[in-house]
């Protein structure tokens, strides 16, 4: 298969501090030159930054890669030195065949031409006829714009990715990157660190930049709770297949909690609340089993909660673990531990999930696949 987009080596560097006036004037230019001529300049050292560092891949023709990383690891630098308006401190990029890009939308555009006729212009200065690419580079498409913009926006990059177009597709928003693409690269700090299926990427990416700890655990003497109970350990229970701290939205995760009843007292039960990364409680769940309604026997326990598949939405998922009793109307907790632990929920983009073929961003704090019918009237 014919190589449409080809990174060797690709590294670009920035000097930070330094005066670079790259749009001055004549005159500017002219006053410059002969102050460094003369010496009366004075030249402020500055640091130097990668922003991207040995860089090399491979697009062949057809395939839709995504690039994900955090902000400033070098995703947008290197849409820039392929679509020229920078260029490289070392290495190369080659691009075979005509290209249309969409960079940061919103740069470039002519507020007093409609939005379509700012694409019809774009696409006339880059020598389009008819808006036709054989290669698209995007970036960050999804960033503005209304949830029918960016649903258009996915719309036409899912065609050009059927017809046999090549697509690079640079965002944050994983779920139409799981969906989207064919394949996907990890930048960090300037560097690939990833590059495979873009499930397993972007579980990989999450596990390592935004999980906090899907495990913590305490000595007796330091252990949360108070001279009833007492939790020891608390963690998500790993899916097989998955980086620790990334769960499958498909399949249910286990919520495991250690704890110590040390006396003999009132009937106990587990007890969690999950919230989202905004702080939006998604549910409250105790264990409702008859075997807590007696008093609760010293020792050792170990309570796992499954929490459904196809519930939680995608994103952050925080995890608030207690030891209660019941204080009618209220519930005693004696020992509880908030924001004990975190996971990451990933939905693969498979198609099977509450999530169906829709790429776009889905609110709410839960996402429930639910059962239908329907009836023609």
């Amino acid at each position: 298969m014919s190589v449409a987009i080809e990174v060797d080596s690709l590294s670009k560097k920035y000097r930070l501090g330094e005066h670079q006036a790259a749009y001055g004037t004549l005159r500017e230019s002219l006053v410059h030159a002969a102050r460094r001529v003369t010496g009366r300049e004075h030249v402020r050292q500055g640091s130097e930054i990668w922003a991207l560092y040995d860089v090399s891949f491979q697009v062949p023709e057809g395939q839709v890669l995504g690039v994900i990383g955090r902000n400033g690891a070098g995703k947008s630098t290197l849409l820039k030195i392929l679509t020229r308006i920078v260029a490289p401190t070392a290495g190369r990029a080659e691009i075979r065949g005509r290209v249309g890009s969409l960079l940061e939308v919103g740069t470039g555009f002519n507020g007093e031409l409609t939005g379509r006729e700012n694409v019809f212009l774009n696409g006339a200065i880059l020598g389009m006829k008819r808006l036709e690419p054989e290669i698209m580079l995007v970036d960050e498409v999804l960033s503005v714009g209304d949830a029918e913009f960016q649903r258009r926006c996915l719309g036409r990059m899912e065609e050009l990715g059927n017809a046999g177009r090549t697509v690079l597709f640079v965002s944050h928003a994983l779920p139409a990157v799981a969906q989207l693409c064919d394949r996907a690269i990890w930048i960090e700090s300037g560097q690939v660190v990833g590059d495979g299926r873009p499930a397993e990427v972007i579980a990989n990416y999450l596990h390592q930049t935004h999980s906090s700890g899907s495990e913590r655990t305490w000595p007796e003497d330091s252990a949360p709770g108070n001279d009833l109970a007492r939790i020891l350990g608390i963690r998500v229970v790993p899916h097989e297949g998955m980086p620790p701290g990334v769960i499958d939205v498909r399949h249910p995760v286990g919520v495991e909690i250690t704890f110590r009843v040390l006396r003999d007292g009132k009937p106990l039960f587990p007890k969690i609340k999950v919230l989202d990364q905004e702080g939006a409680v998604a549910f409250n769940a105790m264990d409702t089993d008859r075997r807590w309604l007696e008093a609760t026997t010293p020792g050792d326990y170990v309570a796992t909660a499954w929490i459904p598949g196809n519930l939680l939405n995608e994103g952050s998922a925080i995890v608030e673990a207690a030891i209660c009793s019941i204080d009618f109307p209220k519930l005693e907790h004696h020992a509880a531990v908030y924001e004990a632990v975190s996971f990451e929920v990933l939905d693969p983009g498979e198609g099977d999930s509450a999530r169906g073929q829709f790429s776009g961003q889905w609110r709410g704090v839960v996402r429930p696949l639910l059962e239908w019918e329907c009836e023609r009237g």
